[in-house]
């Protein structure tokens, strides 16, 4: 769009430098010549009719007329290719780029889904990840098949966090700060981008029971895209993003990252565990109830998802 703006704009500058030199009766010559001159100094930033300034001079009064052509013509002529081409250009090329500006924003949608969901939730996020996601078309159904996992495991949602912010020629360190953030909730990376690393080797423990996983997806857009964040984290709202997400390729996203944890089987957290790693995640409907309780005969935490403490056996 902007070469062929470009074009346009030269092309009609010099069919107007063209009218202007061109032989004219000569009660318009100095007009024409004068406006013509106008035209020239300030048409390169216009675009469009090229092809009528030529035409209506050769083949309108170039040839067998023979009477003159009056000055306001060529006035008239010049406002209107004025007129077009200035049009033309802010509609297809200015407006265009200061709504792009204005609307850019990063999204990032966390969620932490329950034990019933993890082992499966991982597999599909390892799956996809040593997939090679080389052209637009693979990240996009990369991106869908994430959405569409989060979604049937509904029932497993526990905890989220999902936030909006506005783009600016900042916004890569930005988001590189988010993902590194993200990143650094884990001691070892063992699949990323299609490569798969070393294990961290853990094991579980007593005290973490069957563990949650959280994922973390963080968008970004050249417009906006998505519906908005709800003020509290609801279940309708995320379910409608991830939604959209499912839906057909937006040409507006511009680049998107999966972070999620933890990646092994043997490596577990528990809700009283993501109170502390992932503090900015809040409740859900289904996660009310758990987080770090304390047990009320030998006062230890844990989490309340193992129904009794794991130092003195009392039920919760």
């Amino acid at each position: 769009m902007r070469s062929f703006a470009r074009a346009s704009l030269a092309c009609a500058a010099l069919a107007l430098l063209l009218l202007a030199l061109s032989p004219a009766p000569s009660s318009a010559q100095a007009s024409g010549g004068s406006f013509g001159g106008s035209y020239s100094s300030s048409g390169g930033g216009s675009s469009g009719a090229s092809v009528s300034s030529s035409s209506y001079s050769s083949s309108s009064y170039g040839g067998g007329y023979g009477g003159e052509v009056p000055t306001w013509a060529y006035v008239a002529f010049t406002l209107t290719a004025f007129g077009i081409i200035g049009v033309f250009y802010l509609t297809t090329w200015v407006l265009p780029q200061r709504r792009r500006r204005r609307t850019s924003e990063r999204r990032r949608l966390s969620l932490a889904l329950d034990w019933h969901a993890r082992p499966a939730i991982q597999e599909e996020l390892a799956r996809l990840a040593r997939r090679p996601l080389v052209g637009n078309r693979a990240l996009e159904e990369a991106l869908r098949a994430v959405a569409k996992a989060l979604r049937a495991h509904r029932t497993s949602w526990l905890f989220a966090h999902d936030v909006r912010h506005r783009l600016d020629d900042e916004a890569p360190p930005e988001l590189e700060a988010l993902l590194a953030d993200l990143r650094a909730r884990y001691r070892h990376e063992v699949v990323r981008g299609g490569e798969e690393r070393a294990g961290s080797g853990a094991t579980p423990g007593r005290e973490e029971g069957p563990g949650v996983v959280v994922v973390s997806l963080v968008l970004e857009t050249r417009e906006r895209l998505l519906a908005p964040p709800a003020s509290e984290p609801n279940e309708d709202a995320i379910d409608a993003v991830l939604a959209e997400l499912e839906e057909e390729p937006r040409r507006g996203l511009r680049r998107f990252e999966i972070v999620w944890s933890p990646a092994e089987e043997g490596d577990r957290m528990s809700t009283a565990e993501l109170e502390r790693v992932y503090g900015e995640l809040e409740p859900l409907p289904a996660g009310a109830s758990l987080g770090r309780h304390r047990c009320a005969h030998c006062r230890a935490p844990y989490a309340a998802e193992l129904g009794a403490c794991p130092a003195c056996g009392a039920p919760r």
